[in-house]
């Protein structure tokens, strides 16, 4: 999600990091990688709502 600031914010202050998902991925992709674009999730506590992107993305892993 291109505009979702939570990852932004929370990860390097918990982790000292970048959170999966925060940006594409760096380097080559695992032949088991699927990139999903869900931009259409209003925000990021929605992701598991009944119209968010959760069961998409379980469909492909």
């Amino acid at each position: 999600m291109t505009d979702d600031a939570v990852p932004d914010w929370a990860y390097p202050t918990a982790e000292w990091g970048t959170a999966i998902g925060a940006t594409e991925i760096d380097g080559t992709q695992p032949d088991n990688y699927t990139d999903h674009n869900v931009d259409y999730v209003p925000d990021h506590f929605s992701h598991y709502q009944p119209d968010g992107c959760l069961q998409e993305v379980i469909e492909t892993f």
